[in-house]
């Protein structure tokens, strides 16, 4: 679903203020697309001849997002990749919150 953006804010408690601290700059953000996974159960006496699948375990998906940043901002991005979760939060113009936890897995930077 797309939705305008303007007064979207995405913010992370990295437990150094214990508080979620906004991140300034951004210009997109695309949120985790989860998936449920499924597992084939298809046996001989399966009716039909079609296969039969069951729910499995969901898959989180991913977020990404871009912005303009100063070199301070660019270290806190830096520090945040420790291997450790980090509880995110996308807080939009009407008020309404998603917020998850998520590691952070990737820094790009475009010269």
């Amino acid at each position: 679903m797309a939705i305008i953006g303007w007064d979207t804010d995405l913010a992370v408690n990295d437990g150094a203020a214990n508080a979620f601290v906004v991140f300034t700059g951004v210009t997109q953000i695309t949120l985790p697309a989860t998936e449920q996974q499924v597992v084939e159960t298809t046996t001989l006496s399966s009716a039909n001849g079609v296969r039969e699948y069951m729910a499995a375990l969901v898959e989180p998906g991913e977020m990404s997002f871009t912005c303009r940043h100063s070199d301070a901002a660019y270290l806190r991005l830096q520090t945040l990749r420790d291997g450790e979760s980090h509880n995110f939060k996308v807080t939009y113009a009407s008020g309404a919150t998603d917020t998850f936890a998520g590691l952070v897995t990737k820094l790009e930077e475009d010269v």
